[in-house]
């Protein structure tokens, strides 16, 4: 009797040790890196087959999944030469998803390293918004920051769900150390702003022992063509006049430039038709009453609704911010800044992403454009974007008026910009600022 309790009470430790193995192979599962492979078939793609989506008996429900996306060739070709990163669409999985809004191609193939939990190795960084879209956004993270032979590797991430991380970058990036801060940053390769709400998977290492020669290291799963002319070369165009790469400037906002070599002391001046070089004139004493010029700021709000419903207009002027009429009293330099909140009304089985421009112009009074900003985004179904866009110029005495459009990508859904605040969209806005010279 005492011999059989005594086997027992061993069998059932044994159920124990084996109970915590087991546990803690689930949990190593967990945060361990994973792979798969990813081909491309009529029967997975989805979202109007720009994706294609993973087993969805891994992925359900896994919002904070670290996925990592790399093009494997095959015969030696990429199948799908487009920019591809993990997008979480509304079938509540992730899928592997072209960013410029293309058809992905079938037979493609994708090698697929993720991680369902994120840890201080591997984690989720969303572009912040900025003061200024052009601001550089920093990293920020332990581990990364100071330290600039970590082994970064990304991928692009989006999601249909609503607040930070459902804007989709269209754009291949780069991640660079910034020795002068002590931090890494993402930037696009073609050196436009990375939109806010734009989301990246990043995983990394500490880098011990290795030297990382040129803090610069590139992603996004594009394999594209690298151009083959750097500086470029060909004809100068706009402003410049010549030849690249050794272009010179023969006016600046489409007013010309003198081609009078400046003598010592001397500066640029509008004389009423050139910038040429002059002498500076010393101050003349102010009449009484008088005061100099000081910069001033304009506001114009959108003031109505703008609807997109009619699938043969695809361009629209936008009330309010449109064709507003300012004075420039003397030579000045002129920022401007401008926001638009965008909706894509489509809603139904299928997903229809639109890509939506945003242009404003300034044109003088014989309708020269003497600047201009252009942004553009991907709306995805039944959600509201925020289109930033600012320029520069500078303006001599005139009367100037601004140019406001904006544009659906031809074949794309209904569309609305509201005027005025609600839930889902906030009214655009067009500020200049007025910097007297």
């Amino acid at each position: 009797m005492r011999v059989l309790i005594i086997q027992q009470k061993i069998k059932y430790v044994k159920k124990i040790i084996c109970l915590f193995i087991l546990t803690g192979l689930l949990l190593q599962g967990v945060h361990a890196q994973q792979q798969l492979t990813q081909t491309v078939t009529t029967t997975n793609r989805c979202c109007n087959n720009v994706g294609s989506a993973l087993d969805t008996s891994l992925f359900h429900y896994k919002t904070g999944a670290i996925i990592l996306i790399t093009p494997v060739l095959v015969n030696g070709a990429n199948l799908n030469p487009h920019l591809v990163g993990a997008y979480y669409m509304y079938l509540n999985t992730w899928s592997i998803y072209n960013y410029d809004g293309t058809a992905i191609g079938v037979g493609a193939k994708y090698n697929v390293e993720y991680w369902l939990t994120p840890d201080a190795n591997h984690f989720v960084y969303v572009v912040p918004p900025r003061v200024n879209i052009n601001d550089v956004s920093y990293i920020d993270h332990v581990g990364m920051n100071n330290n600039p032979n970590a082994q970064i590797r990304f991928s692009a991430r989006g999601t249909y769900i609503a607040g930070p991380g459902n804007t989709l970058n269209k754009d291949e990036v780069k991640i660079s150390y910034d020795a002068a801060v002590g931090k890494w940053y993402i930037a696009n390769i073609n050196n436009t702003p990375v939109p806010s709400a734009s989301s990246y998977s990043i995983v990394f290492s500490d880098g011990s022992g290795t030297t990382n020669t040129n803090g610069n290291t590139t992603g996004g799963s594009c394999n594209c063509a690298i151009p083959t002319t750097l500086p470029p070369n060909g004809n100068a165009g706009g402003d410049l006049s010549g030849t690249y790469p050794s272009p010179i400037v023969k006016s600046l906002s489409g007013n010309p430039v003198s081609n009078t070599s400046p003598t010592l002391g001397q500066v640029l001046k509008w004389d009423g038709s050139t910038w040429a070089p002059a002498d500076e004139n010393a101050s003349a004493p102010m009449s009484p009453g008088s005061t100099s010029a000081k910069p001033k700021v304009l506001y114009f709000n959108q003031s109505a609704n703008l609807d997109m419903r009619n699938s043969n207009i695809n361009e629209a002027t936008i009330p309010g911010l449109d064709n507003q009429v300012f004075t420039v009293a003397q030579s000045s330099s002129v920022i401007f800044s401008s926001v638009l909140r965008v909706m894509n009304d489509h809603f139904g089985i299928t997903s229809s992403p639109v890509k939506i421009t945003f242009v404003v112009e300034i044109l003088n009074a014989t309708n020269q454009v003497v600047g201009r900003s252009v942004s553009a985004v991907i709306a995805y179904d039944q959600l509201s974007v925020t289109i930033n866009s600012s320029g520069i110029g500078i303006l001599p005495v005139g009367t100037y008026h601004t140019h406001v459009i904006m544009n659906r990508e031809a074949g794309g859904p209904e569309i609305s910009a509201y005027a005025g605040a609600s839930s889902l969209n906030q009214g655009g806005q067009v500020i200049i600022e007025i910097i007297p010279d």
